[in-house]
């Protein structure tokens, strides 16, 4: 895994909601991964998108301890954008506690 820039990611995933890193994996490394897809004991869970509509495709999760690759391209983004995800918890707790006590303005022309 090379460095990636942090705050050109972070920026790309508050203005769209995704980012892309290209070439965060070796051509190598994707193609272990690849061979690794049709091991099915190798997954804990696969899920066939069809059912819900999703074309063709399938989810497969990985059983514990993951592979070590994974393992450690989810160490290394927990690690590039914790502060982004924390950032963003903070902004939800603060539009959830101002929906939740907000108060509503009362009827000023209510005839009885």
């Amino acid at each position: 895994m090379h460095n990636i820039n942090c705050n050109e990611h972070c920026q790309a995933l508050d203005e769209k909601g995704y980012t892309i890193i290209p070439n965060l994996l070796s051509v190598d490394v994707c193609n272990e991964l690849v061979k690794m897809y049709e091991d099915c004991s190798r997954y804990r869970s696969i899920i066939n998108m069809q059912r819900y509509r999703f074309d063709k495709e399938e989810c497969k999760y990985f059983c514990y301890p993951l592979p070590s690759v994974i393992k450690l391209v989810c160490e290394y983004i927990y690690r590039s954008f914790v502060h982004l995800a924390n950032d963003w918890m903070q902004i939800k707790y603060q539009q959830w506690k101002l929906s939740k006590f907000r108060v509503e303005k009362p009827y000023t022309n209510l005839q009885l």
